[in-house]
């Protein structure tokens, strides 16, 4: 089975982002980021389909970093979910038309995945 190649880098807004894949595991997560360098790591696994969540969750840290702070005064619960999700779907949509090739990593199965 061919699967997509993890990108090298990605844009995230005004920022390009390093993703690496590590042989080690610094701690018992399987990635993390580094906001300051504009690094994610992806501990690499024999599970392609872990490392492919293991960096959409890397990334909503990213997508997310100043989000929290702007919606955690709202008592609302459903304010708070119009909130998040006006906030987070334009950064969504320019991570993807900014990435294609992370697009397809992440989110096309082949024929024969499904």
């Amino acid at each position: 089975i061919g699967y997509m190649k993890l990108p090298t880098s990605i844009k995230i807004g005004p920022f390009n982002y390093k993703l690496i894949k590590s042989e080690s595991h610094m701690t018992d997560a399987h990635g993390h980021t580094s906001l300051e360098n504009k690094e994610i790591v992806i501990y690499k696994s024999a599970n392609f389909e872990a490392m492919r969540e293991t960096l959409q969750h890397e990334l909503l840290h990213v997508l997310l970093e100043d989000i929290v702070s702007t919606i955690k005064e709202i008592d609302d619960a459903d304010k708070m979910e119009e909130q998040l999700i006006r906030l987070l779907s334009p950064r969504l949509m320019s991570l993807a038309q900014d990435n294609q090739e992370l697009a397809k990593f992440l989110w096309i199965r082949k024929k024969n995945e499904r």
